[in-house]
Formats: structure tokens, sequence, C-alpha cells
């Protein structure tokens, strides 16, 4: 639950300066529009600056939720490499159903051998990592990763991240 809180605090930070902005903006282009006769440009100007600053809050305001529990018995272990075969320590792994806030027992982070250690349920997941902690100098793979996890053997997938 740290990784959360942690999430949520770097979203505030994130989103204050922007909303420190937009307020004031939406309120003066209120009084505007309300106590002035109708400038076209100017009103339809204030009018796409807010429709475009709400909607980059949309994704903020709707919580998404996980899509249950994987936790199970069953042993996964996802290395991460960066292209000179070096491990990648302290980089989140998500799996999951698909992208997006990953079920309990589907978050984990690499670590010094630049290994991810889940215990899950068996299935098919999706591998993804986060968008806040995933490193700068690395290329986040466009495609979307898989795994099929089966019961009864320790099931393993290597990633190799290329440097931007």
């Amino acid at each position: 639950m740290a990784g959360q809180e942690t999430i949520g605090t770097l979203m505030f930070y994130a989103m204050f300066p922007m909303m420190a902005f937009a307020i004031p903006a939406v309120f003066i282009g209120l009084y505007f529009i309300i106590t002035t006769k109708f400038r076209m440009r100017l009103d339809i100007i204030l009018l796409l600056i807010l429709v475009f600053l709400l909607s980059t809050l949309y994704k903020f305001m709707i919580p998404q939720e996980p899509s249950g529990d994987i936790s199970g018995e069953t042993k996964v272990e996802i290395t991460l490499l960066n292209e000179n075969q070096q491990p990648l320590t302290n980089v989140e792994i998500d799996l999951g159903d698909k992208p997006g806030t990953p079920p309990s027992g589907g978050r984990q982070l690499t670590n010094s051998k630049g290994v991810a250690t889940f215990f899950i349920k068996p299935g098919k997941y999706s591998i993804y990592f986060n968008d806040i902690s995933f490193p700068k100098d690395l290329i986040k793979p466009v495609d979307l990763l898989q795994i099929n996890v089966e019961e009864g053997k320790v099931n393993t997938k290597t990633i190799i991240l290329n440097n931007k």
C-alpha cells in the first residue's frame, strides 16, 4: 500500500500547478462570459482551454479498480536486463489481465539480480510497467508482453530493455 500512497502523492504534486492555473482561469472565463457581450473568438478560446484542462484530469478523477486477486502458489520469476545484459534493480513489474492498476499479488520490484518473483494463480497474464517509476533512460516495450503461468513448475521470462 505504500506504493499507492507514493503514486497518489506524485499525482497530487504533478496536478497541483495545473489546478492552481486552471481553477482561476475557469472562474475568470465564466465571469467574462456572463458579464460581457458575446465575444466569439475569446469565448471559444476560453471554452477550448477549459475543455482541454478538464479532459486531462479525467484519468485521475475516475479511480481504476484492481481486477481482483491473482495471489497463489505458482512461482513466476521475471528477469529484467538492459541491452548490456546488466540487471535492472528496483523496477516495478506488474502482472494482470490487462495493463492498468495491477491486481493484488500482481506487483513486485526487481531485486539486485534484476528478478521480480511472484506467487500467483496459473493462467495467462500481461506483463507491464508502472509509468511513474519506469527508468527514464530506457525504452518501454511497445508490444504487450505476456506470460503463460503453468501450475507445478517455476515459470520464467527474461525481458531485455533497450537504452534510449
